[in-house]
């Protein structure tokens, strides 16, 4: 898992809290890998995207009333902070793998036996 770090300012009564938050990042695939499909195999390789797994802030940072406010902001913003955040994390990672490469042939006239 890697970590990123960033900061929102959230609305807190007549006051803009600025608040750091430090995101454990997970790669994740939207490929489904070797399919068959009317007796053609196939592969999705799909792609990869970054997704927060946790997040947290400094809470000793803040009053109790304060840490609501912060969960409060995540909760109602998650699916907007995680892509956000994601996207730009993305953009920063450099893999220390090789991409997939799908080498291998396939006979499409093959006979396949049930």
């Amino acid at each position: 898992m890697k970590t990123h770090t960033f900061t929102r300012d959230i609305e807190f009564h007549e006051d803009i809290l600025h608040v750091e938050f430090t995101a454990e990042m997970i790669s994740q695939n939207d490929g489904i890998g070797s399919y068959e499909f009317w007796g053609s195999r196939e592969f999705d390789k799909g792609e990869d995207y970054w997704s927060i797994d946790k997040l947290s802030w400094d809470y000793d940072s803040y009053t109790k009333e304060q840490n609501a406010a912060i969960s409060a902001y995540i909760d109602e913003n998650w699916a907007e902070i995680d892509e956000k955040e994601g996207d730009e994390y993305q953009v920063d990672y450099e893999p220390d793998y090789d991409d997939y490469d799908d080498d291998r042939d396939y006979d499409d006239e093959a006979d396949y036996v049930a």
